[in-house]
């Protein structure tokens, strides 16, 4: 198999992974076996995902690629304006969710492990970036996947697969969200669009 092909497949099988253990029954499952300590499932989730992202990362890196794609010099005016808007949308985000949840920190303080989240389950939060993108680390993830100046063919067969991704996993979010929230979310969505960021509030 080409290393493109195995490095497509590899990041695939991650991003099923890391889509599966969020959110489904293998996740359920998981907290059912740590028993008493099920509370800390979301903090173990993002260790062993970033553990694993970055052991894929670096395996990467040496298999044998060939540059297929190098943007004209001019294209920093491009890439630079997009880098930035990642970050905000990246800090912007950080602002307007709780990271402590997301992290999995909060949940350690927590007497139950779905004690954070019913805490916030009534709770849609529509204010600052989320006012103009529904969901701003998505669209940050993929702003940054393709601002690179140049691209191998293992590269590039990656970060198609992770901007396939992260657009099947907002799509998924979506779903959670308007099984939590029903017309409520229903009627943001038609405010906010998903993935590309609103200029002005509506």
């Amino acid at each position: 198999m080409p290393p493109f092909l195995t490095a497509a497949l590899a990041w695939g099988l991650w991003c099923a992974w890391h889509s599966l253990a969020i959110d489904s029954a293998l996740a359920r499952l998981c907290r059912r076996l740590l028993g008493p300590h099920a509370h800390a499932y979301r903090l173990l989730y993002n260790l062993t995902s970033l553990l694993t992202a970055t052991t894929l990362f670096f395996w990467q890196q040496h298999l044998p690629a060939r540059t297929v794609l190098i943007l004209p010099g001019w294209s920093v005016f491009v890439r630079l304006p997009l880098s930035l808007l990642s970050l905000y949308l990246f800090v912007a985000g950080c602002q307007a969710h709780d990271c402590r949840a997301v992290l999995g920190i909060a949940q350690l303080k927590a007497r139950t492990a779905n004690a954070v989240r019913a805490s916030s389950a009534d709770t849609l939060i529509t204010s600052g970036i989320l006012g103009r993108v529904r969901h701003p680390w998505y669209t940050a993830g993929i702003l940054l996947l393709w601002t690179p100046g140049s691209y191998t063919d293992v590269t590039l067969a990656v970060h198609l697969v992770l901007t396939a991704y992260f657009i099947i996993g907002s799509i998924l979010e979506e779903r959670r969200l308007l099984a939590r929230f029903g017309d409520a979310y229903r009627e943001y969505q038609q405010r906010v669009p998903m993935l590309i960021p609103r200029l002005r509030r509506k």
